[in-house]
């Protein structure tokens, strides 16, 4: 949010500050994720690093979105920017978390019959 918040202050606008922090966070939350949350030694890097690709970008324009219809709602106030980020961080926080874990890193199945909250036959 950070750098976000550094280029949206100095005028740059939403789509383009959104990517730019997007890459940043990028390299810093892959790295992060398979040596510190993940502990992700299995595997290949490259290969994990390719599935944390397509979950990012999933998770630019399902965050993306859902910010730009806050601040098509949420009225002009003091401290706007923090509470539309801020909400839409942890409003997509629970399916970013399932893709990194089941997807990226391939810890425990995508989907299974106990997972699931209907059984069907």
């Amino acid at each position: 949010m950070g750098v976000y918040a550094v280029l949206t202050h100095m005028g740059v606008r939403h789509w383009a500050a959104l990517g730019v922090s997007f890459g940043v966070a990028l390299v810093v939350g892959f790295g992060l994720s398979r040596v510190w949350a993940f502990r992700a030694k299995e595997g290949q890097w490259y290969w994990q690093f390719f599935r944390f690709l397509i979950v990012a970008v999933v998770m630019y324009f399902v965050s993306g979105w859902l910010m730009q219809g806050l601040y098509m709602i949420w009225p002009p106030m003091m401290w706007r920017n923090f509470w539309v980020r801020g909400v839409a961080a942890i409003g997509t926080l629970p399916l970013s978390y399932y893709l990194s874990r089941r997807f990226t890193f391939r810890q425990g199945p995508i989907f299974s019959r106990k997972s699931l909250p209907l059984r069907i036959g």
